[in-house]
């Protein structure tokens, strides 16, 4: 979501921009067919960011004079120092610095500079601590502690911490058992500061003194609503169908909190956002859902042009 309550959806081939009545399409470079996006992000300062599985990262600088669709950008790519042009997320940490999660790594930017195509990126692999370079996730707590799900396991960041000069310490996270956290889709500070991981091995809760597996199907998102609410997309296993669930207040609050199924489908269900009306969207690999604590609306590409 942007500031002004905009969804923004990264649909691949378009970034779509919604302001609750109509969908408005992201202007292209000449000649780009398609972002291949998988992330899109807008920063403080109201430019929008958008990680792309093939050309590294577009970026649009906040343009008060132009009109969305009239919007110019730069380019970002190894070229330009990007770790790797295989970009997965975006995230905007609290002093306002960027995370780009690559298939190759992380690469950093301070956000002190003005935004141009002379960004100075700070690039981190395994060769400066990482568990893996291919990164799924990035986000930053409450104690500015960073936390990255990668598509090997789960490792922390703390800026607090004193390594050698120059060095940076990557911690591996294992739960209770020493067993690490295996390929983190999604990490979630929820507002009580409790940390939710959820992956290919299911939905974890962390309290600051342990883990908590809550369900072992895979999940992909994680989302808490404005009631607290803490929503997930997931996969099928003995129990569960493919589909996306909810903990309310109440149940999370018991000893043995139960998820409430919302909706079932095939495919996988990817990103979820809830609108300034307090409805729910999920991204689906071919359109999107709307739930508004009613039913379920799906929505394919044509049909997102005219809705």
């Amino acid at each position: 979501m942007d500031k002004e309550g905009n969804l923004l959806f990264a649909s691949y081939k378009d970034i779509i921009q919604y302001d609750g009545t109509s969908f408005t399409k992201f202007t292209k470079e000449e000649g780009l067919d398609s972002y291949d996006a998988f992330d899109v992000w807008e920063d403080r300062n109201g430019s929008i960011w958008i990680a792309s599985t093939h050309f590294g990262v577009f970026q649009y600088p906040e343009s008060a004079e132009l009109k969305i669709e009239d919007k110019v950008f730069n380019h970002f790519t190894t070229k330009n120092g990007l770790v790797h042009n295989r970009s997965m997320c975006i995230y905007e940490d609290i002093a306002g610095g960027i995370w780009i999660g690559t298939q190759g790594g992380i690469s950093y930017y301070d956000g002190k500079n003005l935004p141009n195509k002379q960004l100075e990126f700070r690039n981190f692999t395994i060769k400066d601590g990482l568990t893996n370079n291919s990164i799924n996730t990035i986000m930053e707590d409450k104690s500015g502690k960073i936390w990255v799900g990668t598509r090997g396991t789960l490792s922390i960041f703390d800026p607090l911490a004193k390594p050698k000069p120059n060095k940076v310490i990557f911690t591996e996270i294992t739960n209770s058992q020493g067993k690490a956290f295996e390929n983190i889709w999604s990490i979630l500070e929820d507002k009580k500061g409790n940390i939710w991981l959820g992956g290919q091995h299911g939905l974890w809760r962390y309290d600051g003194n342990s883990f908590t597996n809550l369900t072992t199907v895979s999940v992909i998102s994680i989302y808490e609503d404005k009631k607290g609410t803490v929503w997930f997309t997931h996969g099928a296993n003995a129990t569960h169908k493919t589909g996306f669930s909810y903990y309310d207040q109440k149940s999370l609050l018991g000893s043995d909190p139960k998820a409430t199924q919302v909706f079932i489908g095939g495919g996988m269900l990817w990103g979820m956002i809830e609108d300034k009306d307090g409805t729910i969207w999920v991204g689906k690999l071919n359109g999107v859902l709307r739930y508004d604590g009613k039913s379920v609306n799906y929505f394919r590409d044509e049909e997102l042009k005219s809705k």
